[in-house]
């Protein structure tokens, strides 16, 4: 099985569960709000790395824009907005569908 994030799949799996540890503290550890802010802008850098590094690269070298970097742009635009939590949910379903297989163009 070819592991589409990291092509390695202990990689993708600490990745996964490690996203999923931070935005679960975020969730149920009383803390600061600029700390609890911060977990979920590292579970989102966390997510957002593979997608803009293969949305990126991939689109350089066929010179055209990929549907993967309008998601990316979409999430960072989500971090601007301030909208941490829906950014951070939606970074680990795109990690959580890498691992169904499905027609994402992780590699």
């Amino acid at each position: 099985m070819i592991h589409r994030i990291f092509n390695n799949p202990l990689r993708d799996w600490f990745t996964l569960i490690f996203m999923s540890i931070l935005l679960v503290v975020h969730q149920t550890v009383s803390m600061k709000t600029e700390l609890a802010d911060g977990l979920l802008v590292v579970v989102v850098v966390i997510g957002l790395f593979p997608l803009l590094k293969n949305a990126i690269f991939d689109g350089l070298l066929r010179k055209r824009i990929l549907p993967e970097l309008v998601v990316a742009i979409f999430l960072i635009g989500l971090l601007f907005y301030g909208e941490l939590l829906t950014a951070s949910i939606i970074t680990i379903f795109i990690c959580l569908g890498s691992f169904l297989n499905l027609n994402f163009s992780w590699k």
